[in-house]
């Protein structure tokens, strides 16, 4: 590692007792330890870090991250792997500062580390300026966060001393003009949703890790098909920390990774009992996390456990609602001041206790790693502020959902719908406390607010399972807390929806009944609408067409009277339903076509899809395939970018039947693998399919068996069934461009097909971005706000990408998009 410090210099003190490597009788100082085992991962990292310390431009990094996050590890590959010999002639110096409690110790520990001593008549400080001013070397310093309050002296030593870089480690900065900053962060996990292969999934970084720790105390241990998931599920229950993982790994001598995993539902009480030659702090998470919470201040203390109860993460304004401010039943000084959420929040993201994270549009989110959180309930607990806590996270939750429930049908209503998304776990930890609690007017008014939201989003089991406690807790309260209240009369009125939906046709019609007689009895006439317009769904699914006709009509004077166009709307669209399965086509196309009109002008998406589809439903059984598609196609889009899974079932089907009446082998294939991936969707969401879906299903199955027999039927469904989404989108996308039959090849509102190629089109960097969110279903506006750029722009890239493409619509364009796999991260079709 190049010459190192001459004993002499040192005035004469005995020779320094390190050497790193045998640079003979003059030695090189503070040879860092050699670790006993191997990194896994972080080869990219330790290559960029070795970059940055032999930079002309870097005297300071410092890896951060949280206890257990491996950062010692780390530091020392970089010395010892990544030859820094040619950028410091000197050598090394580490000093582990972990036991060093005063700031005012760091400097002279430093010079203790290369045998300086103190001599009386100059400080040891100076002393260690003096001797490393014309030195070039790497100096070390690990566990600096206890002791960040040396930052000046530390400033001062590397302004003293022009060749020396300081290599950092700690939970937070040194706050030190031309630090560079470097986040260690987690090992990288597997998807559990999406697990790779045995093979690839061993090379994933943490799995990697806990096969390898876990063979160092059971030699026969292996990653098989048997055990994959739940080494998986370990690994991600413990956030990537390797420290965790190595704990866990220990395990194994005496429980299997599934029995590991099953006791991971209290992380802290398992992972102990650390390597004897770790420090303390180390043999437990439990002690690492604690070490870094000990730092805190006393406020600091309270907001992290308060932030704790957030599942998921929070956004700021969150944090202000549930951590800045006591409610009546809690005394005043119990939360931080409001003014310093913000400087606290950024603290303990200093401190590797928080991680910032950006949400949907930008906005910033703030999370704990899950076992950090564990840490900070127990502590939440302890505290005895727990229920005062919760409850505040509860009002807030509830304050969203009522926010977010008539903007889901509107013209924001994606946003919203992502937004719900982003909080459910939020909203699900506030149904829980409610339900533990008994607050039924709570969970109440939270299941009457969220039901359309699970209803979109597909989460029908689980919403319905939410709703039957709240309404069970709302039936043993009375008055406006229980399920005599219009927040009773919602939750019911929602349940018969997501009961009906998968067609528990008995549950549909005695919630609805029930909602109705609630409703009547306290004059809730919004109410009364939205009961009569779920038991004429009960009704129509039980093949009781004149009274649903009877009922959705009633609903929809009622609702013609509120006012209400959403529900008048939705109201026109259950009648239509109802008189298509009469047989009356011109009857029922004459209601899509007033709903359509009603949400085209609320920007209603779901509605815009709901309609388009009905429509087509309409021209299929009229024999206008066509026209069919073309509406299937710019629904399937709609519902694409809503994530609506119910919608997105039935175009697969549609458009899967449509393909299997082409006389075409390659379309008999792509139709059954679009019928598997419809079967997918609706088994993940828990759906099942309508009658009139059924009866397109069957129609399409019966066709494509005799087409491909019953062996190539079953393989190419088999391969839809295991499609990713996207490419089952872009596969049904493509049933609507190809050429397909009908009687009304001019019929009024076809939209002509693209007229370019993929090879012709020429698009400007600016216009693949606009492309790209298009793709990703953003409005203009969202498009204008994400660029920087004006809405008249936007509209003017739009334009162009639509000349470009031939085409004249979004959704023919995003279509283009991905049939051609005209961006390099669009999928093209399987």
């Amino acid at each position: 590692m190049g010459p190192a410090i001459a004993a002499e210099e040192f005035d004469g003190q005995e020779p320094l007792p390190f050497a790193l490597e045998g640079e003979g009788e003059r030695g090189a100082v503070a040879t860092p330890p050699m670790p006993l085992t191997p990194l896994v991962g972080r080869e990219s990292a330790a290559a960029t870090i070795a970059d940055l310390l032999r930079s002309d431009d870097v005297r300071l990094v410092t890896l951060i991250g949280p206890g257990g996050v491996g950062k010692t590890r780390l530091a020392l590959h970089v010395v010892i792997e990544r030859d820094l010999a040619a950028a410091f002639a000197d050598g090394t110096i580490f000093v582990s500062l972990a036991s060093v409690a005063d700031p005012a110790l760091v400097l002279p520990t430093i010079a203790q580390a290369i045998a300086l001593r103190d001599s009386g008549d100059r400080s040891l400080p100076d002393r260690l300026r003096d001797v490393l001013r014309d030195r070039h070397l790497l100096l070390v310093l690990d566990n600096v966060e206890q002791v960040a309050g040396a930052a000046p002296e530390i400033a001062s030593l590397l302004a003293d001393c022009r060749g020396v870089r300081v290599l950092a480690t700690g939970r937070v900065p040194l706050r030190i003009s031309g630090e560079f900053e470097f986040p260690v962060a987690p090992l990288a996990l597997p998807d559990l949703d999406h697990l790779p292969a045995v093979s690839d999934l061993a090379e994933t970084e943490a799995v990697e890790l806990f096969v390898q720790r876990a063979r160092a105390v059971r030699p026969d241990f292996a990653l098989t098909e048997a055990n994959a998931a739940a080494v998986a599920g370990i690994c991600a229950r413990l956030d990537g920390l390797p420290l965790a993982i190595e704990l866990a790994a220990a395990r194994v001598k005496v429980l299997s990774p599934s029995a590991l995993l099953a006791r991971l539902t209290n992380r802290l009480q398992v992972l102990t009992g650390g390597a004897r030659d770790l420090p303390d702090r180390l043999r437990t998470m439990r002690g690492a996390i604690a070490w870094s919470h000990d730092l805190l201040s006393p406020e600091e203390q309270t907001l992290f456990r308060h932030l704790a109860v957030f599942v998921g993460g929070c956004t700021l304004e969150a944090a202000e609602a549930v951590c800045g401010a006591a409610d009546d039943a809690e005394p005043r000084d119990s939360c931080p001041p409001l003014a310093d959420i913000l400087d606290g929040l950024t603290s303990l993201v200093d401190k590797s206790l928080l991680r910032q994270e950006d949400g949907p549009g930008g906005e910033p989110r703030f999370r704990m790693l899950e076992t950090i959180q564990e840490y900070g309930l127990e502590r939440l607990a302890a505290s005895g502020e727990e229920a005062a806590v919760r409850r505040r996270h509860a009002a807030w939750c509830l304050a969203l959902a009522e926010q977010a429930e008539p903007a889901l049908v509107g013209p924001d209503q994606d946003l919203w719908m992502d937004r719900l998304e982003t909080e459910h776990d939020n909203l699900r930890a506030a149904l829980g406390w409610t339900t533990e609690t008994g607050d039924a007017e709570t969970g109440l008014r939270l299941t009457g607010a969220l039901w359309w939201f699970w209803q979109i989003r597909g989460y029908l089991g689980e919403g319905r399972a939410w709703l039957d406690r709240t309404i069970a807790e709302g039936r043993r309260g009375d008055g406006r807390g229980g399920i005599g209240s219009t927040p009773g009369v919602r939750a019911l009125a929602g349940a018969s929806l997501l009961a009906g939906l998968q067609q528990d046709d008995e549950d549909a019609t005695a919630l609805a009944e029930e909602a109705l007689a609630v409703a009547r009895e306290i004059g809730d006439r919004e109410g009364i609408a939205r009961a009569l317009f779920m038991r004429s769904f009960a009704a129509g699914g039980q093949g009781d067409h004149t009274t649903a006709i009877a009922d959705a009509a009633a609903a929809l004077d009622l609702f013609r009277d509120l006012g209400d166009d959403h529900w008048i709307a939705f109201a026109l669209n259950r009648l239509g339903i109802e008189t298509y399965e009469e047989g009356n086509l011109a009857g029922a196309a004459a209601r899509y076509e007033e709903a359509l009109d009603r949400w085209r002008r609320l920007g209603n998406s779901w509605g815009i899809a709901t309609a388009l589809t009905n429509l087509g439903l309409v021209a299929r059984a009229d024999g206008d395939d066509r026209l069919a598609a073309e509406r299937y196609q710019e629904a399937l889009l709609l519902c694409w970018r809503q994530r609506d899974q119910w919608g997105l079932v039935e175009l697969l089907v549609a458009l899967a039947d449509i393909a299997a009446s082409q006389e075409r082998v390659d379309q008999a294939d792509l139709a059954t693998r679009l019928l598997g991936a419809g079967d997918a969707v609706r088994e993940r969401a828990g759906l099942i399919l309508q009658p009139y879906m059924r009866t397109n299903a069957d129609r399409a199955e019966a066709t494509l068996r005799a087409r491909l027999g019953d062996g190539g039927y079953r393989t190419a469904w088999n391969v839809g069934r295991e499609m990713p989404l996207a490419e089952a989108i872009v596969a049904a996308s493509a049933v609507a461009s190809s050429p397909i039959g009908g009687k009304s090849q001019g019929a009024e509102g076809v939209r002509r097909g693209p007229t370019s190629s993929a090879e012709t089109v020429e698009l400007t960097s600016r216009e693949r971005d606009v492309l790209r969110l298009l793709v990703d279903g953003r409005s203009s506006r969202e498009i204008a706000a994400d660029l920087f750029i004006s809405h008249r722009t936007v509209t003017t890239h739009v334009a162009n990408i639509f000349a470009k493409l031939g085409v004249d619509s979004r959704a023919a364009a995003v279509a283009f998009a991905f049939q051609h796999q005209l961006l390099e991260d669009t999928p093209g079709p399987s």
